[in-house]
């Protein structure tokens, strides 16, 4: 069966300090600053921490290849 990907898309996502882990609604989808990370369209609640540091934010998402983020950790 095929897989409908027409609500799947990629985001490329930097962060300071760099290297964060990256969690989409509470599941870890990688490491900023490496890859395009795979997203899935819509609103969702990404979670960015490296060490103490860590910031939560709702961040919007569409299909296919999304502008790249700067994020800074607090």
């Amino acid at each position: 069966p095929s897989t409908d990907s027409s609500n799947e898309g990629t985001i490329f996502i930097s962060t300071l300090p760099v290297k964060a882990e990256v969690f989409m609604d509470g599941k870890k989808i990688g490491i900023a600053n490496m890859v395009e990370l795979k997203i899935t369209a819509g609103t969702h609640v990404m979670l960015f921490v490296k060490g103490t540091k860590k910031l939560e934010k709702k961040m919007s998402f569409t299909s296919g290849k999304n502008p790249p983020q700067l994020i800074r950790l607090k």
